[in-house]
């Protein structure tokens, strides 16, 4: 019998992600134009490999995002995919996106889910600014604890959520909002964690799928922001 090299109808894949699919935010992202400088034989100068620590757009780690609205997609759980995991390419906490086939991914771009009800993560150390909000690395849904502590003594001193700071409830900004008088002094540092609008990145080359010469579409792997980029 001779090989079918026919073209493929892909209505079933199509039909599959419409069913099991979900709205999530697309951001592309991009290399910074911002350069920062190399010393040779005594003299500064550009490099335009080299992102400036001082932009105030990337914030020195030379990638900024831009945003692209909604696309439509499956979200898988990494466990799913043994096979990656086994192979080194995955780590346990990434997610599988399947993404409408009308859609290409690259490298760094961001997806951000939309779940109301955020994602746990592990919080972040934060240092206490002059004023009344301080930045947070992700976008605050919910507020589980909120601790400093003395390490001269080993006190362990509580804030607590909707008395002595808050956020705002209607959008999760990156930021938390201190009231009253039960607040971190300036400058020091503090424990805070949250479920979070969290970003997820593009962290291995997309993988493109065809067969008998017909896209199936990409499978890519999303990591962590606060993986790829070091907390920033």
């Amino acid at each position: 019998m001779p090989w079918d090299n026919s073209t493929l109808n892909i209505s079933s894949q199509e039909d599959f992600i419409r069913k099991h699919g979900e709205w999530v935010s697309y951001s592309i992202g991009m290399k910074c134009s911002c350069t920062g400088s190399m010393m040779m034989t005594g003299t500064s100068i550009p490099d335009a490999n080299r992102a400036n620590p001082n932009c105030q757009a990337c914030k020195g780690i030379g990638l900024v995002w831009i945003d692209k609205g909604q696309i439509f997609g499956v979200v898988e759980n990494i466990t799913q995919s043994k096979e990656l995991l086994q192979a080194g390419i995955a780590a346990a906490g990434d997610l599988i996106l399947l993404p409408d086939l009308q859609v290409t991914l690259s490298d760094y771009d961001k997806i951000q889910l939309t779940w109301p009800e955020g994602i746990p993560f592990e919080g972040e150390l934060i240092i206490k600014g002059s004023g009344t909000t301080d930045s947070t690395m992700y976008g605050v849904m919910s507020v589980s604890e909120c601790i400093s502590v003395d390490p001269t003594t080993g006190v362990i001193t509580n804030y607590i959520p909707d008395v002595d700071f808050t956020w705002d409830k209607t959008q999760p900004l990156k930021q938390i909002i201190w009231q009253g008088s039960n607040v971190p002094s300036a400058g020091s540092v503090y424990s805070i964690k949250y479920q979070a609008l969290m970003d997820w990145i593009v962290f291995t080359p997309p993988q493109p799928r065809r067969e008998r010469g017909t896209n199936l579409g990409q499978r890519v792997i999303l990591r962590k922001k606060h993986f790829v980029t070091f907390g920033v």
